[in-house]
């Protein structure tokens, strides 16, 4: 048996079935763990075990952190770690009990060497090594990574012959018709010599040089344009192959064009969805939905990665149906985002350093780098978001929509409900689809398989992790009220502690303490503890806000969130046509209101130009003898019957 499987390590402290315990052997197959109390040892499947702690039946007491690693690797660095994996995964899935026994070794020297075509094999001594690293870190392939970037070599020459070798291939090989690097090289020799310039580089060291200074992306672009050089791209990106989860993690954002409401039918804006998925087995690790916003946060960002990193029943965001179908979660060891303002911010840095996650950041408007969040959009939009009522896509026929139609008026949806929807499609519906890229396989199949083999890590200190919000704002401690942020009061029984601590007789303002919130979830915050550092996890005192309401849905103040559908439901269009119902029985009601304004509008209008012409002239062209005296100088017939009396009555 090795020391260590997946987040599992022997002697690890952990809480299953409501007991603690320390893992005292485990392997591939079987968890051998003996309870403190009773001493009694009892066995369990490793895959079980995986399994309960992703639905929240197991706790992890203590546990530790993957080694720090480069945040880039280079091809030989790459290429390195893929040959140290062939050797270990061999002894590993062949020798999981004792994989550094000799006989163990000679069979992976044997065996190996051929199967990648190795004609320098490692020493048993090495492969031992190598075999120890691996199960100390985790059982997790980033542990043939350099640690550290190694220095830089220092060139030897001179930085005027540098300065005309750059020169040189700025003029006479970044261009359309090129000159061969040789000739280019013999040029330069030619003008040293002439110049009886002698400490001019050798043609090794010229090609080192401009192998250092140039790329390929740069030569390509230069000498065949710039399309050549992103169809290389794309080409060489189809080439990357990830051999186990959490390997590479893909994620994006992307505004959804659909208008949503709260639960009073108050207009609240479009959503931002960010997602991220794991490229091995195309599955969802987690997401976060922002409305009323124009543009991606740094808030939402963190909160995708926090989901995806932590198991799913500690999230109250998500509805309790979803938790224990959604087993995807752990630490990733690269992240694969764009250049946003969000994805570079200081926030997300900062726990992607707290993590040990490396990061490769993609060139903007280059979305094939990133061609599996991509492709899930894709999906998403066809699939689901094409069913739902109030979604403006550019697909739809002009002629269907009114000209001034905005997506407040075609708004039916609540945020509730596009949510529940959002859960449905992804847990009981995306994840057990076949999957082209998969061979027919489902990603949910796909990752409780790998998962079983190689194991998830989780940080350590998932509490700290889950509390880390990117705003921090230094507000005032009531003794009564607590703290208050956003018109919003969040208070517990620590604050009141905290105040008795802080406070003193001869200062009559409050104390102050540090706060950190995120916008994505109002329901709490996290208060800074002066003395110790510590955070501490305080509940918004306001009823109706429920855990991963955002900062614009309690502005309203929309309700209780629901708690979601019942049942095995695939068809959207049913699950939303109550919305439907609702959004025209509100317009039927509006136009009501408006035809009961304008009829009491007119219930005493004033007389039309025309009326007031025809009574003019009805009593003008009356020659009655009872008509008034208008004067005595007034003799024409045309004002006979024209009273005074007649503009008094209209």
């Amino acid at each position: 048996m090795h020391d260590s499987y997946g987040i599992f390590k022997k002697n690890q402290r952990i809480e299953i079935l409501g007991k603690k315990g320390f893992i005292k052997h485990i392997c591939h197959e079987e968890t051998l763990v003996r309870f403190e109390e009773t001493k009694i040892s009892q066995v369990f499947e490793t895959s079980y075990i995986q399994e309960m702690y992703c639905s929240g039946e197991l706790k992890i007491i203590n546990t530790e952190t993957l080694i720090p690693t480069k945040e880039m690797l280079t091809d030989k660095e790459y290429a390195l770690l893929e040959y140290k994996r062939a050797y270990v995964e061999h002894l590993m899935a062949h020798h999981s009990g004792q994989p550094t026994s000799k006989s163990a070794v000679n069979d992976a020297l044997q065996v190996v060497p051929l199967q990648i075509n190795d004609l320098n094999s490692p020493s048993r001594s090495t492969l031992c090594r190598w075999v120890k690293e691996y199960q100390k870190a985790g059982s997790h392939i980033m542990a043939f990574a350099p640690r550290k970037p190694g220095p830089k070599r220092r060139t030897r020459v001179p930085y005027n012959r540098l300065d005309e070798i750059y020169d040189a291939l700025h003029k006479y090989y970044l261009c359309r018709n090129p000159m061969t690097l040789s000739a280019i090289h013999k040029d330069l020799v030619v003008g040293w010599k002439h110049a009886n310039i002698s400490d001019f580089p050798s043609r090794s060291t010229f090609y080192s040089e401009v192998h250092d200074y140039l790329g390929d992306d740069k030569i390509i672009e230069a000498q065949n344009g710039k399309s050549a050089a992103n169809k290389h791209n794309r080409q060489a990106l189809k080439k990357y192959i990830v051999h186990s989860i959490l390997e590479r993690v893909e994620i994006d954002s992307a505004y959804i064009n659909i208008g949503l409401l709260d639960d009073d039918g108050n207009y609240l804006g479009p959503a931002i969805l960010t997602v991220a998925i794991d490229v091995y087995s195309r599955a969802i690790l987690g997401i976060s939905l922002e409305v009323g916003r124009q543009g991606e946060s740094t808030e939402h960002i963190v909160d995708c990665l926090r989901n995806s990193i932590l198991t799913k029943p500690g999230n109250e965001t998500i509805p309790e149906e979803f938790r224990k179908g959604w087993p995807m979660c752990g630490k990733p060891a690269q992240i694969i985002a764009d250049a946003g303002p969000g994805y570079v911010s200081k926030a997300f840095t900062l726990l992607l350093s707290i993590l040990d996650i490396s990061r490769d950041t993609t060139k903007v408007r280059q979305p094939w780098k990133k061609p599996f969040i991509e492709r899930f959009f894709g999906t998403l939009r066809t699939r689901l978001l094409q069913t739902m009522p109030g979604y403006m896509s550019s697909g739809r026929k002009s002629e269907e929509l009114e000209p001034d139609q905005t997506l407040k008026r075609t708004a039916t949806l609540t945020v509730n409900e596009f949510k529940r929807s959002l859960y449905h499609f992804i847990v009981n519906d995306y994840h057990h689809t076949p999957h082209t890229g998969l061979n027919g396989a489902t990603p949910f199949d796909t990752w409780k398989q790998n998962a079983m083999v190689s194991g998830i890590t989780l940080p350590e200190q998932a509490h700290v992790i889950r509390m880390a919000y990117p705003r921090l704002k230094v507000v005032s401690l009531d003794p009564v009220k607590g703290v208050q942020y956003e018109n919003l009061r969040f208070n517990c029984q620590e604050l009141r502690e905290i105040f008795s601590k802080l406070k003193k007789r001869s200062v009559k303002n409050n104390p102050k303490v540090e706060l950190l919130a995120t916008h994505t979830d109002m329901s709490h915050v996290a208060v800074v503890d002066p003395e110790t550092q510590n955070l501490i996890h305080v509940k918004c005192t306001h009823p109706k806000v429920v855990p991963g309401m955002t900062l614009a849905e309690t502005k309203s103040f929309n309700g209780v969130m629901p708690t979601g559908v019942t049942g095995h439901i695939t068809n959207y269009i049913e699950m939303t046509a109550d919305s439907v119902v609702r959004k025209k029985a509100r317009d039927a009601k509006e136009r009501r209101d408006k035809q009961q304004a304008r009829a009491a509008r007119n219930t005493n209008k004033p007389a039309k130009v025309d009326e007031l012409s025809e009574l003019m002239d009805q009593r003008l062209n009356d020659e009655s003898p009872s008509g008034p005296y208008l004067g005595s100088d007034l003799s024409d017939d045309n004002f006979t019957g024209f009273s005074k009396g007649l503009w008094d009555e209209e």
